[in-house]
């Protein structure tokens, strides 16, 4: 059984990729993460905090609705996705890593080395 998980790695270079994640992560509970996400990345490089504000609008939702803690909420998981990416040498976006019940992990960098790993 294969399981992915996202995790968010908003890079520097990125002037607004901090408050995309964040945004995404705030209504990740409400089962609209993927949605969000790709909205998100079809800005592209217009991410600018009114762009994200019209479309969660779009997707009927509204950021001023959203309480002080639900903010540090997703800013500490965005923190944590950092900081976990950053011991796993992640310094690109996107990154993909197998990880194994045993805790072996392989950083994925080509289709062809997933498939040697897999086989």
């Amino acid at each position: 059984m294969l399981n992915f998980r996202f995790r968010q790695f908003p890079l520097r270079m990125h002037k607004y990729a901090m408050n995309a994640a964040i945004t995404s992560e705030l209504f990740n509970n409400s089962r609209q993460f993927w949605s969000i996400h790709d909205q998100l990345y079809s800005l592209n490089t217009k991410v600018q905090p009114h762009n994200l504000k019209i479309v969660l609008s779009h997707m009927n939702m509204d950021y001023n609705h959203i309480s002080n803690a639900q903010r540090d909420g997703a800013i500490k998981r965005v923190e944590k996705d950092i900081h976990v990416g950053k011991l796993f040498g992640v310094d690109s976006t996107p990154s993909l890593f197998l990880c194994y019940p045993n805790g072996d992990v392989y950083r994925i960098y080509s289709l062809g080395q997933l498939d040697d790993i897999i086989r």
